[in-house]
């Protein structure tokens, strides 16, 4: 067997010093309990009983030990006062309880509309980047159409050149064809010589007698 003393006097100095703690502890909300009334001095310590009677509220144990204690120990009268005073705690407690139901309610939503806004944020970015890919895509399509516009008028150029060049060797052979008949040689010799089509030869040649 073991005898364990407590000072009670000591124990409620130190629940005044804040240095037991009921909420947490189930042992100082018991030896507390024991203490609460001082039979030799005829005294009842309020404040612990307060105390105790809230946290009765989420101590299922220590809740029916106030039932059985108030059942015993009140007659009506006080006992009425005592399940008011209980029902209000209780009440307050519910309400409390569904404040932080309803504060946990509202930053779950407050979260819930950051990322919402978050989220449209960034479709926003994404939309202006889509816009910017768009505008870039257009530019690089510009260039292509003017560096294609570019080639097109290249190649109208070396075509007139090309043009330019055969008009001046056709004036060229013309030229030779027409020395060469002017000599005497052979139609036929200078269509090879030239290579002019025939007819262009022989009208040279009736210009030529002409």
């Amino acid at each position: 067997m073991e005898f364990h003393y407590i000072e009670m006097t000591k124990l409620i100095k130190d629940w005044q010093n804040e240095k037991l703690d009921p909420w947490n502890d189930v042992l100082d909300r018991w030896l507390l309990l024991l203490g609460m009334v001082d039979h030799r001095n005829k005294k009842v310590y309020d404040e612990i009983y307060k105390e105790l009677e809230e946290i009765a509220m989420k101590d299922k144990l220590l809740y029916s030990a106030f039932e059985n204690w108030t059942a015993l120990s009140l007659d009506q009268k006080q006992r009425q006062a005592y399940e008011s005073r209980l029902k209000r705690v209780m009440d307050e407690e519910a309400f409390k309880s569904s404040m932080e139901s309803l504060q946990r309610q509202l930053e779950q939503k407050q979260k819930k509309i950051e990322k919402g806004e978050q989220d449209l944020e960034k479709g926003k970015q994404d939309l202006e980047k889509g816009k910017q890919e768009v505008e870039k895509g257009k530019q690089k399509l510009e260039e292509g159409e003017r560096e294609l516009e570019k080639r097109e008028q290249g190649v109208e150029k070396r075509e007139q050149k090309v043009e330019t060049e055969k008009r001046e060797l056709e004036q060229r052979m013309k030229h030779t064809a027409t020395q060469l008949l002017k000599k005497g040689l052979d139609i036929q010799f200078v269509v090879e010589s030239t290579g002019l089509p025939k007819d262009i030869v022989v009208e040279i040649q009736r210009h030529i007698e002409n």
